[in-house]
């Protein structure tokens, strides 16, 4: 197939002007709260560049298919040699306010209820996972914290990814595969035929069988732990121990599983480059069928990148395993 793109600027498309000079063009699908990325290098240092700020809409797919929205970016800025210029942009709906200092409390809330809160003050509209709604939060600090430090830390301390999108600020459980509304987000399918290079990294020092969260009962005056994962082998020197102490077990709970899900998706990593395919994004399903045994089969991209340039189209991704595989090569995978 022929790749195809397009860029478009205030309604008028570029290619007439760009696609002559195209040295490559590199788009960056990020996780969470990072930007996404658009890297353009252009053969010729004479040609009349939008302005820093300018808004350029990108498109890619192939002639007998058609082009497919890779979204609005917003350009950086420019870097220029005697052979080429680098224009670097980021995703449009990326707001900078996100980055100003706030100082303010939470206290007795859910996770759902700052989110909305913050979405709310950006003039966006909160899109939140039905699983989000239960996490509740005792007491929480924002310092001298800019908004997308605080959610990204909070995406971080409950494996939540938190992510600007269009007019939406939108949250939905790490390595599920969900959309905010429940829904299973489209996959994709990889066979060892349809793929240029794949590799897979086990990381053993990530593979833990439990996390235990320790707390405090004030009206008891007793300590108390929830364990996540397998409580048999949850020794010191197998399982993993949160520090610090609880105010409840609800909030220990969230906590343990939290970092436990992160660990799994931690333990192993698939990455691949296969033909261009515009429609591989993050958190969408990735099944692998016809690959060595042991091998999971179904995965979660995590981040991809799209590459066109003089060689042709490719894309590169990565993926995790989802949280409810605990193990390589389970029962529950095999099947």
């Amino acid at each position: 197939m022929t790749p195809l793109f397009d860029i478009v600027l205030k309604g008028t498309s570029l290619l007439g002007r760009i696609q002559p000079f195209l040295i490559s063009l590199t788009l960056t699908d990020e996780p969470g709260l990072k930007s996404d990325k658009l890297d353009l290098v252009l053969a010729d240092q004479n040609l009349d560049l939008p302005q820093t700020g300018e808004l350029l809409k990108v498109s890619l797919g192939y002639k007998e298919t058609g082009l497919f929205d890779m979204g609005t970016f917003s350009i950086d800025g420019y870097t220029l040699s005697p052979k080429e210029s680098r224009i670097t942009a980021h995703a449009a709906d990326f707001l900078e306010n996100f980055k100003n200092p706030q100082a303010r409390s939470f206290t007795e809330t859910h996770l759902s209820e700052i989110v909305q809160k913050i979405a709310s003050e950006h003039g966006l509209e909160a899109k939140i996972a039905p699983a989000l709604t239960n996490i509740r939060l005792e007491n929480l600090h924002q310092t001298a914290e800019s908004d997308l430090h605080f959610l990204t830390r909070l995406g971080q301390q409950y494996n939540v990814l938190i992510k600007p999108s269009g007019h939406y600020l939108v949250a939905m459980p790490m390595g599920k595969g969900i959309s905010p509304t429940g829904a299973a987000l489209p996959g994709i399918t990889l066979t060892p035929d349809s793929v240029m290079n794949w590799s897979l990294q086990c990381s053993k020092k990530e593979a833990v069988p439990s996390v235990t969260a320790k707390g405090y009962d004030t009206d008891s005056a007793e300590e108390f732990h929830e364990t996540i994962g397998d409580e048999d082998d949850s020794d010191e020197n197998m399982g993993y121990s949160l520090r610090g102490l609880y105010p409840t077990r609800e909030a220990a709970k969230v906590a343990a599983q939290a970092v436990y899900e992160k660990l799994i998706q931690k333990a192993y990593t698939f990455s691949a480059e296969i033909p261009g395919n515009p429609q591989v994004l993050a958190e969408s399903k990735l099944t692998l069928q016809g690959f060595r045994p042991g091998i999971p089969t179904v995965w979660i991209l995590s981040r991809s990148s799209h590459s066109l340039s003089s060689s042709g189209y490719k894309t590169s991704l990565e993926a995790m395993v989802p949280t409810e595989f605990q193990k390589m090569g389970t029962e529950k995978d095999k099947a």
